[in-house]
């Protein structure tokens, strides 16, 4: 019996050195176009990067956010992007995800890098790499992958 618990003991140390269960999240922030064009180019590279996150990596429909500059509407499956929202949908995935958890955040729209500090440009107050330091200290995850693919977007790096 002494080593039935043992062996029971050592299993369970060996299961939970294991995730069970990881899951992806995915946040894509498409942010203020300014002109009609790169809005619509920015709208249509976040309805491509969700459809191949979904169809292609086969990422959960419901671990995807994606939040979108509101301009005649709101493209299907996107909120608006605001900061306050950026800061709200970062919250709720911190609420989410858990330590074995990776969070994939897609940042496609304009910067700024001339004005310290620099900025993700999105309707209402831009959001700052210092907003995103904070944002991403919320979460306590296996991994977090930042692609920012705005301009100027070297003074987030740090």
């Amino acid at each position: 019996m002494k080593y039935c618990a043992a062996i029971f003991v050592m299993c369970m140390t060996l299961a939970s050195a294991f995730p069970v269960h990881a899951e992806s999240y995915h946040l894509i922030l498409t942010g203020s176009g300014g002109e009609p064009e790169y809005h619509d180019r920015f709208t249509d590279w976040g309805q491509r990067l969700v459809r191949a996150l979904e169809e292609v990596s086969r990422a959960k429909p419901e671990n995807i956010r994606w939040l979108a500059e509101r301009v005649g509407g709101l493209p299907a499956g996107a909120d608006d992007v605001t900061l306050e929202t950026i800061r709200a949908t970062f919250e709720n995935l911190a609420a989410e995800a858990g330590n074995q958890d990776d969070v994939y955040v897609y940042i496609i729209g304009h910067g700024s890098g001339y004005s310290i500090p620099p900025k993700f440009h999105v309707p209402g107050d831009d959001a700052t790499a210092a907003d995103f330091a904070g944002y991403l200290a919320l979460l306590n995850v296996r991994r977090i992958v930042v692609l920012n693919a705005a301009p100027a977007s070297a003074g987030f790096i740090n």
